[in-house]
């Protein structure tokens, strides 16, 4: 007959218990730290999942693991497995689908971990979802990964334990190992993302035919693609070792007028001090002599908190079009040259003519000479729009201010005009005291000269023409209003496009439309604007305005 243990027998007994426990719980703990930093050590998504199969049957203290990745359908597929010799296991790849829901969509769906003892497995063995001929397995122990947004992404599976049942124990420590193992594989995979990406960013700037370099906060250089060594004439490595604010020194970068580019002027330096840089002009000299013109345009790269954290220049290769530009410039001078010189002869002659005809009494005759001054000065005034119209959309229009009393000078021209246009119709009401306007008198008399031909031309003969002018604020807006058809509304957008001619316009034969564009081009290169107000039936209003010439904002300066 067994004796009943005393009391302190049975309170050693548990104090023993409590303290087997303990070591126990605190072994499998170590086990626990030692593999998480294993787990954590691994540097692709293949050896974490074979590192994490391995360590969660070492936790569970079972025959088989597997891990891998759970599908929506509600099946596994098999990444990594871990076994004890001598036991079967399914290869790298299996995949385990389930008809009926099943162990599978539980842990996607619905638990975190779960645990099904021997019998619960017998009872049911195709929930789960085990291919036909597979082994009898004795217990399940599952964990489910989660990727970074917390949704299911794969699964931890142990099953056949050495002695006895899974425990809650079990299920516990292979919840940690699961979490750890998401975070693993979610690093991996957030790496392996942002190598793709810096992959793809780089194949990009590469195919890139404008130069493209991005550098540090103190200039280092991060990236330089092809296209800005073949620009610069220097390899990446040769670039990158130069002092960042000797660079364009050593490399001979200057500006189109020949001036060496200060260090604190290039486009890196005013990038890094968080300016936007867009279009500016450079020239480099590479080392074998050659010669090319580029546009360069550079910004700061800021971090998440707004700070410089570097910058980017882009450089693009405008030498052919600086020769084409170089060429059309040579064009337009030829042109402007050998056709207005024998033009000017011609005008001579047919004036001489006319006005000997006139004397001798001979109308007709002298009819025909004044067609010929008209024709030529019609002629004479298409190729200033032409040349004008060129220099102006490549930015080689060059303007000579001065001081103009608008009034003054409307005044004076309508006298010049007088034997060229109906003057006695343009009524110029300028009030005096007007502050004096800061423009180019020859683009001002073409400005005046166009608009004042249109009103005449497009209005009833007898109407007036009234020419008024007032000031706002640091402008000058002068006004031409005729009392002619009107424009539709459908063509004011487009009336001071190039070529635009308006219906009743195409019904002329003479002009080709360029004379609103040169106004309108003339005007913006003074720092105005110009627009028209119309209504059909009753006439239109033409208005641009100019800098005052006491103006703050367009104070005098030479251009």
């Amino acid at each position: 007959m067994e004796r009943t243990p005393t009391a302190e027998q049975q309170v050693s007994r548990a104090q023993e218990e409590v303290v087997e426990a303990r070591q126990h719980m605190l072994e499998r703990l170590n086990s626990l730290v030692r593999l998480v930093h294993t787990v954590l050590s691994q540097t692709t998504a293949q050896g974490l999942l074979q590192t994490v199969a391995d360590a969660s049957r070492e936790l569970g203290r079972g025959a088989l693991a597997a891990a891998g990745y759970g599908h929506l359908t509600g099946s596994f597929r098999v990444e990594a497995t871990s076994r004890e010799l001598g036991r079967d296991v399914c290869p790298p790849g299996q995949e385990f689908r389930v008809d009926r829901g099943g162990v599978h969509q539980e842990l996607l769906y619905g638990k975190e971990s779960i645990r099904l003892s021997d019998e619960e497995m017998r009872r049911h063995p195709r929930w789960w979802g085990l291919p036909a001929g597979h082994a009898p397995l004795r217990g399940l122990l599952g964990a489910r990964l989660v990727d970074r947004d917390g949704r299911p992404s794969g699964l931890i599976m142990v099953t056949d334990k050495s002695e006895g049942e899974f425990t809650a124990e079990d299920e516990s420590l292979l919840r940690q190992l699961a979490a750890i193992a998401s975070l693993g594989l979610q690093h991996i995979q957030a790496r392996d993302e942002a190598e793709r990406r810096a992959g793809e960013l780089d194949a990009t700037i590469e195919a890139i035919g404008d130069g493209l370099i991005t550098c540090g906060p103190q200039g280092e250089v991060l990236r330089m693609n092809r296209a800005a060594e073949l620009l610069l004439g220097i390899s990446r490595e040769e670039y990158a070792a130069l002092p960042p604010h000797e660079r364009e020194q050593i490399m001979r970068v200057e500006t189109p007028e020949g001036r060496p580019v200060a260090p604190q002027e290039t486009a890196l330096a005013r990038a890094l001090r968080g300016e936007a840089v867009v279009g500016l002009r450079e020239v480099i000299h590479q080392r074998d002599g050659t010669t090319r013109e580029v546009q360069v345009s550079a910004g700061p790269i800021r971090d998440e908190e707004g700070r410089i954290a570097g910058a980017v220049r882009i450089l693009s290769d405008i030498t052919p079009l600086v020769e084409l530009q170089r060429q059309r410039e040579d064009i337009l001078r030829a042109v402007s040259h050998d056709l207005r010189n024998p033009l000017a002869g011609i005008l001579g002659q047919a004036e001489l003519c006319e006005r000997r005809l006139a004397k001798a009494g001979l109308e007709r005759e002298r009819a025909g000479a004044a067609a010929i001054i008209a024709a030529a000065r019609r002629m004479n005034t298409l190729i200033q729009d032409l040349v004008d119209a060129a220099r102006s959309e490549s930015g080689q229009l060059q303007l000579n201010r001065q001081r103009l009393d608008p009034r003054a000078f409307a005044t004076d021209l309508k006298e010049r005009l007088a034997s060229l246009l109906e003057t006695e119709r343009i009524h110029v009401e300028i009030p005096p005291g007007l502050p004096a306007v800061w423009a180019d008198p020859d683009r001002l008399e073409r400005i005046l000269t166009n608009l004042w031909s249109n009103a005449l031309k497009y209005s009833a003969p007898g109407t007036p023409v009234t020419v008024t002018a007032r000031q706002e604020g640091g402008l000058v807006i002068l006004s031409i209003t005729d009392r002619g058809p009107g424009i539709p509304p459908e063509d004011l957008p487009r009336l001071f496009q190039r070529y635009f001619r308006t219906a009743a316009g195409r019904e002329r034969r003479e002009g080709v439309g360029l004379g609103l564009y040169i106004s309108r081009r003339l005007v913006e290169a003074h720092g105005g604007r110009i627009w028209v107000e119309s209504q059909v039936g009753k006439g239109s209003t033409f208005s641009f305005s100019l800098p005052a010439a006491d103006s703050l904002q367009f104070a005098p300066r030479r251009e």
